[in-house]
């Protein structure tokens, strides 16, 4: 139900933007990469059901579209420089309810995905959490404790305050409540990427969690690239891939 809603919200909200959403109009949509094979069909029809089902819906595991951010320009073409039939890159997109990992390899002609080096582990949320019983059961004002939203404990992970009465400083229980989601990212990256990684391109940190983990990724490997949004990278190269497959067909 909270799928159908969001789906439904984005559709209104790009409409009163002015987007002119026919029967040509394409939708990208994603699913972590553990459950893409199990779900894309079910995904598919629920997401026709809330669109319409004259609309193209194409199902993607959504750290791919970290991959095709980079890989393609603003326009759907394949950036300046870059190559699907030679390059390989890895992907570790740090989401709020999950952080998945894949490895996109060129290879015969095309990017394949390498199935053993995709994977999944814990996301922001499970921070988010930890932050928010930390600052209840520790923050006191006034020698009374007081409740701290999950949604305000996300909002602190970033910033390193809350807003109560003014800005309170808990940069220290940030640090304590990233710990555990950065040690458990790190294992999963060595695990899905380790054999792996220095034989890629590069390495794409996206996904609006990956701040939290940047600096240890980083000193783990040299040649992770962070985009400049990375909140909305996998959104962005959905896009880009949609655009470019509009563009081919209207070119043939």
């Amino acid at each position: 139900m909270e799928y159908q809603a969001l789906t439904a919200g984005a559709i209104k909200k790009l409409i009163q933007a002015g987007a002119n959403i026919d029967q040509s109009t394409m939708v990208v949509v994603g699913l972590p990469t553990s459950l893409y094979k199990s779900q894309r069909d079910k995904l598919r029809e629920l997401t026709q059901k809330i669109v319409g089902y004259t609309h193209e819906v194409k199902v993607l595991p959504q750290s791919l579209g970290a991959f095709q951010s980079i890989m393609f320009d603003q326009d759907g073409q394949l950036a300046q420089g870059r190559s699907l039939t030679s390059e390989s890159w890895g992907v570790i997109e740090v989401g709020y309810f999950s952080t998945d990992f894949m490895v996109m390899r060129g290879h015969g002609g095309k990017a394949r995905w390498i199935e053993d080096a995709s994977g999944i582990c814990s996301g922001v949320r499970f921070a988010a959490e930890r932050l928010s019983r930390i600052l209840s059961d520790e923050l006191k004002i006034g020698g009374k404790s007081i409740t701290v939203t999950p949604k305000e404990a996300e909002s602190a992970l970033i910033t390193g305050h809350i807003r109560y009465y003014g800005k309170i400083n808990v940069a220290d229980k940030v640090k304590r409540a990233t710990s555990i989601i950065t040690e458990e990212v790190m294992r999963a990256a060595s695990r899905y990427l380790e054999s792996e990684a220095a034989t890629l391109d590069g390495i794409v940190l996206a996904g609006g969690g990956s701040p939290l983990v940047s600096d240890a990724i980083k000193n783990l490997w040299p040649h992770v690239v962070t985009p400049e949004n990375p909140r909305f990278t996998v959104a962005e190269g959905f896009r880009r891939f949609g655009v470019g497959i509009l563009r081919a067909r209207a070119s043939v």
